[in-house]
């Protein structure tokens, strides 16, 4: 019992140490206001924005007219995913402004409170579906280094412990190191991502597993992910991204 103690306290003295050194910021406000123990300070407690009704039945984008079932995306196009699942709107300011951070500014410890979140929010519709595995979507090795992480891994293992559902991070690669979608129209997208991922040889024994990424836009990047994993035999791929865009029409 006092081994189990010490131990313990040493956690306890070094997490901390480690607020001490890296005050916990808010993830909306983004001040160093956040009480010892909480992710997200009180007075921005209801301010991160969610995805609600109505939402695209595939993909999980938040739709314009509650009649339709489908995004205009996923209405056009065939998905190699099952169903997707979203927290947040990427078109909305402070969820633009977290991710940037997230992605660029090395801000990881922002993902904390929204990945908390969406395990609560979608315990039971993850648990219904038996995903034996979470696949972040890979990043190519030198954008990997030039990074320092894959913000869709942290977002994955965060989600992971709140599941209770393993990570691997080594099931899918991606094969060349593509130009940022960002910079590309719609069909210079899916161009650019044709024969970018693959599936390491031994895949094991997966029959349903889940992408978990950042951002969903056009859904390209999600669909080169869910088609090699299909061809590599998994029978379901589901999906989960913390920002998604809205459907434009």
């Amino acid at each position: 019992m006092g081994g189990f103690l010490n131990k313990q306290m040493i956690l306890s003295v070094k997490e901390q140490a480690e607020e001490w050194l890296f005050p916990r910021r808010c993830p909306v406000c983004l001040d160093i206001a956040v009480p010892s123990g909480a992710m997200i300070c009180a007075a921005c407690g209801d301010k991160l924005p969610l995805v609600e009704e109505p939402m695209c039945k595939k993909c999980g984008k938040p739709l314009e007219q509650a009649e339709k079932e489908y995004c205009r995306d996923c209405s056009r196009y065939l998905r190699a995913f099952e169903r997707g699942i979203a927290l947040m709107p990427y078109s909305h300011e402070i969820v633009h402004r977290l991710m940037m951070r997230v992605k660029y500014k090395n801000a990881r410890q922002l993902l904390d409170y929204p990945c908390a979140l969406m395990g609560e929010r979608y315990r039971s519709a993850v648990g219904s579906w038996n995903i034996q595995a979470l696949i972040p979507v890979p990043l190519h090795p030198s954008r990997r280094r030039m990074r320092g992480f894959n913000q869709a891994a942290e977002i994955a293992h965060r989600l992971g412990k709140s599941w209770n559902i393993p990570v691997d991070g080594d099931l899918l690669f991606r094969v060349r190191n593509t130009t940022p979608q960002k910079e590309l129209d719609s069909m210079e997208r899916w161009q650019n991502l044709k024969g970018a991922f693959a599936v390491a040889g031994d895949w094991g024994t997966y029959e349903r597993v889940m992408l978990v990424d950042d951002i969903y836009t056009t859904g390209n990047t999600a669909q080169a992910c869910a088609a090699a994993l299909l061809e590599s035999g998994i029978d379901r791929v589901y999906l989960a991204v913390l920002a998604i865009g809205r459907d434009p029409h």
